[in-house]
């Protein structure tokens, strides 16, 4: 069979197999079997009014919040010197230590400079480029 003749032959076959498989795997219209809505049990969205008090919750929830009128005071936290040994005036004023010295530069190693390369040695040519065949010129009226 030629290759255009399996391409006519299997790719429906094969899309027939997959339309089937996901029709059969589909649950029935309305999502799990038996749970449609509706007087009837025919739609497929039930609608219900929501209770009064939910008007009032919305009301609240759109408006913006009330300021206080007078900000409140509130008393500043007690330090005690002994909780934080850090605070102490003392402390404050004492001298910073000193870092320590660093250790003194050493001067560069002394390197040798590389030695000096050899002249470049010619290579003979290879015996074996000799050999190929000359390429073969371009025929007349062929185009590559």
């Amino acid at each position: 069979m030629s290759r255009a003749g399996e391409l006519l032959a299997f790719v429906p076959l094969a899309l027939a197999l997959h339309v089937g498989a996901f029709a059969l795997a589909r649950p029935p219209l309305g999502g799990v079997a038996g749970a449609a809505g509706g007087p009837g049990g025919d739609a497929l969205v039930t609608l219900a009014a929501a209770p009064a008090s939910y008007a009032g919750l919305a009301e609240d929830w759109t408006e913006a919040p009330a300021m206080q009128a007078t900000p409140v005071d509130l008393p500043a936290p007690e330090v005690s010197p002994e909780s934080d040994p850090a605070a102490t005036p003392e402390r404050a004023l004492a001298p910073v230590p000193a870092l320590p010295k660093l250790a003194a530069i050493q001067p560069e190693a002394d390197i040798p400079d590389p030695p000096e390369r050899p002249e470049r040695i010619r290579a003979e040519p290879d015996p074996a480029l000799a050999l190929r065949p000359e390429p073969r010129p371009d025929r007349p009226g062929r185009t590559g």
